[in-house]
């Protein structure tokens, strides 16, 4: 295996080829197999140059976040970072680049689950859409739990315990691939690694805080026919009429019985995921035709009706050399 190696820290660079010296061939990017930096110029490079990237982008603080953001925007998936105040070594370091290495020996590091933050104007639906994001997720074969920050979630009357993998009134559960973290209707301060805003056509609603550029936006109820303004959206969802009611009264989520509904919730989520910013999509009112009846959603699988089951950091202009901070081991 030939990697080119780029951590800007000699140190553990150093440790890193003398580890793998038996195994690994050091050399530049143009002939590189695989590629392990630490700065979005070197990554950017890399990806255009074809090579398979893993991309270390440090701490997570505000200046990790944007690193781990700008990664995925280059479509890499590849992306180990570590939460504030943890320090890591360079022997984890190594453990992520051998994860790509048939040569190496498996090392299984724990990693933290993915937490998609749902904010939303008063009623206007985000307790809705978070849980039919996280209804998509589980069908997808994702480990996901819903978190209710609030704990007068409207989801606990729609649904009956007990509540298989949904917490409320708490900011993180245990385990999961996936965490959707429900902040509709809550001042409650929550980290989060993507923030999906959800509002309606009311334009006396309004964020009593801003979510943020870099949030996905969502509109929901949308009347038939109305266009919103382009590039302001990243999902519209017409009103869904009846088959909200009877989400709502059934325990069955809105996604499980229409399908475009649950391709657009997927799409998003895929675009969340490569941070693909040019995302848009429309999720049009449905008709008897298209929707799939509630005893046969119920019967297409678990995790639907009332059942009992119930680094070294970049510059935003990309030319920062600064120390990554690894520790190297004795």
């Amino acid at each position: 295996m030939r990697v080119y190696l780029a951590l800007g820290d000699p140190a553990t660079e150093a440790w890193l080829k003398n580890t793998l010296s038996s195994s690994i061939a050091w050399v530049d990017l143009m002939h590189a197999d695989i590629a392990l930096v630490s700065r979005l110029a070197d990554a950017k490079a890399a990806v255009e140059s074809g090579v398979p990237v893993r991309f270390v982008a440090g701490t997570l603080d505000a200046k990790g976040r944007d690193m781990v953001t700008k990664a995925k925007e280059l479509g890499i998936r590849d992306v180990q970072a570590w939460p504030e105040g943890e320090e890591v070594s360079a022997s984890r370091v190594l453990a992520f680049l051998a994860e790509a290495l048939p040569e190496v020996p498996r090392v299984e590091i724990p990693r933290g689950p993915y937490r998609v933050k749902v904010v939303s104007t008063r009623q206007s639906g985000g307790t809705f859409f978070a849980w039919n994001l996280w209804h998509v997720l589980r069908e997808q074969g994702f480990d996901a739990r819903f978190v209710s920050v609030s704990s007068a979630s409207p989801l606990a009357s729609w649904l009956a315990p007990p509540y298989r993998d949904i917490v409320f009134g708490a900011a993180q559960a245990d385990g999961g691939d996936v965490w959707v973290l429900d902040a509709s209707d809550t001042t409650v301060p929550v980290e989060a690694d993507a923030v999906i805003a959800v509002r309606d056509c009311d334009p006396a609603k309004a964020f009593s805080a801003p979510p943020g550029p870099d949030a996905w936006v969502v509109v929901n109820r949308v009347p038939v026919r109305v266009s919103l303004p382009a590039d302001s959206v990243h999902l519209e969802i017409e009103d869904l009429g009846s088959l909200v009611y009877e989400a709502m009264t059934t325990g069955v989520p809105a996604a499980a019985r229409y399908p475009a509904f649950a391709e657009a919730l997927s799409g998003l989520w895929q675009a969340i995921w490569k941070g693909d910013r040019g995302f848009q999509a429309k999720v049009l009112a449905p008709d008897m035709e298209t929707t799939v009846l509630v005893k046969d959603a119920i019967a297409h699988g678990p995790g639907v009706g009332k059942s009992a089951d119930g680094f070294v950091f970049d510059d935003e202009a990309l030319d920062d050399n600064e120390d990554g901070g690894f520790v190297l081991d004795d």
